[in-house]
């Protein structure tokens, strides 16, 4: 160690290069650096510093971004990663332990990776199997008036009985499925039993109150007598003159219309109800149409008492030109503008309305010819076609002028269902609604028969949920 001697000259000031003074005098000592080595280490050590401090900054960074991956693929990890990321950012932290938390680390990012890889390349199990349904009976008990719109289930129900298929967009084609089910023998039954009962609830509000038929366009059957035969609550008198108008006719074996047992023991001519059918006829408007071989007047003029008064059955025999064109011109001819007893009367219930021979008239006749005579219509038969006023006219458009264009009325209309002539009844005279039930290949012109029922007069109520019980029986019992 060197002494100095002191001096009076104030000695220059140097820069303190870190040592300790004492006693005015600087004192040395070992000089350690930064982590505790001795000069003689740090020599060799520093040379390397500058490289090791980013070795250490880039695996402290490697560490931390593998915390943080170890966090996000798995939260199980997360509380040892931090750990062992606190550790390493330590300054304190030697080489050794660097190495050994790197080591911790890679094993982690693997046994993550792994997991991760696991995660995504698993197929997770397949779902269970669907329940199976049945639907149940209360399901199809219809007890609404009107009824809903068409659930997707029923509409599927619809549709399996009335595919699309390639034969309905062909012209006249015989196999297409509406057609199918409704151009044979056809027997409105419902409707028919609905006012031979006596009890029927369609004269709830006047028991005296006369059956109103209309027929529009004769087509050379029993229809015009079977109504009287109905309406009247199955009067014998009628029964017996719509057997000689099938053996006249040539249709004995081939009558649609079967008989009815009624249900009531009385056969009391004083509890028979009055009946009155109009029928408005026209001579053949297609060459295909051959012309009946007994005409109506010689058919109510039969001997004895076969005869149908003019009272009862109500004939017109017109030209069809003169009323085509012309708004209600079948309405003016049926409805009493004299007084006449013969002819309708003004908001008077027409219980039943047969189009059996429209000729492809039968969109013109209902939109054109007789809307507002519809206000009093309760239940509506008529035909879909292709020819006629059917051709630049839409099946859908129609549906909805019966449902919400006819003033202080409204129809709910389905397809109507052959009768077979069996013995059978489960697959004779069924319906599938059309209203709210509208499925986009009905737009397909074809011959098929349509029944309609009024959802607005409270006296045909009965009529119409036994029609909606039908369909939801047809689409849901019927295979």
């Amino acid at each position: 160690m060197n002494f100095r001697g002191r001096s009076s000259t104030a000695a220059p000031t140097k820069k303190n290069d870190g040592l300790p003074i004492v006693n005015g005098r600087k004192v040395q000592r070992r000089n350690n650096n930064y982590y505790g080595d001795s000069d003689e280490s740090f020599k060799g050590h520093n040379n390397n510093s500058s490289k090791n401090r980013l070795i250490r900054w880039m695996i402290t960074a490697a560490l931390i971004v593998t915390a943080m991956l170890i966090g996000l693929s798995d939260n199980s990890s997360s509380s040892s990663s931090s750990s062992s990321s606190n550790k390493n950012n330590s300054p304190a932290a030697t080489t050794s332990e660097v190495v050994s938390s790197s080591s911790q680390a890679a094993s982690a990012v693997a046994s993550a990776s792994a997991t991760t890889t696991s995660k995504t390349t698993t197929t997770p199990p397949p779902p269970p199997p669907a329940a199976t349904t049945t639907t149940s009976a209360s399901a199809w008990t219809a007890t609404k008036f009107p009824p809903d719109q068409c659930t997707k289930e029923q509409l599927d129900a619809t549709l399996k009985q009335l595919p699309d298929s390639l034969q309905c967009s062909r012209s006249w084609s015989k196999d297409c499925s509406y057609r199918v089910k409704t151009t044979g023998c056809q027997n409105p039954i419902l409707a028919r039993e609905f006012y031979a009962s006596k009890t029927s609830s369609a004269f709830k509000n006047n028991k005296d109150e006369p059956f109103i038929g209309v027929v529009l366009g004769w087509d050379g059957n029993d229809i015009p007598i079977d109504m009287l035969y109905v309406g009247s609550t199955l009067n014998p008198k009628y029964q017996l003159a719509k057997n000689k108008w099938n053996e006249l006719l040539d249709k004995q074996d081939d009558s649609c219309r079967n008989t009815i047992v009624s249900s009531s023991s009385s056969n009391d001519a004083t509890t028979y109800r009055k009946a009155h059918t109009y029928v408005v006829n026209w001579d053949n408007l297609s060459s295909s149409k051959r012309t009946p071989a007994v005409n109506l007047v010689e058919l109510k003029n039969q001997p004895d008492n076969l005869k149908i008064s003019d009272t009862e059955m109500i004939a017109y025999k017109i030209n069809t030109y003169d009323y085509l064109g012309k708004k209600d011109s079948f309405t003016k001819l049926l409805s009493d503008h004299d007084g006449s007893k013969n002819q309708l009367q003004r908001q008077q219930p027409i219980h039943y309305l047969d189009m059996q021979r429209g000729e492809g008239l039968d969109y013109t006749i209902l939109t054109e010819l007789i809307p507002t005579l519809l206000t009093q219509v309760r239940f509506l038969k008529f035909e879909y076609n292709k020819e006629g006023s059917w051709k630049h006219q839409s099946l859908r458009t129609l549906i909805s002028f019966l449902k919400n264009d006819i003033e202080s009325n409204s129809f709910i209309c389905y397809w109507s269902g052959s009768n077979s002539n069996t013995a059978s009844t489960t697959d004779n005279n069924l319906l599938w609604r059309i209203t709210d039930c509208f499925l986009d290949h009905y737009e397909q012109q074809q011959y098929a028969r349509i029944q309609c029922v009024s959802s607005t007069h409270d006296d045909v109520k009965q009529l119409a949920l036994q029609m909606e019980q039908k369909f939801l029986h047809t689409i849901y019992n019927i295979k």
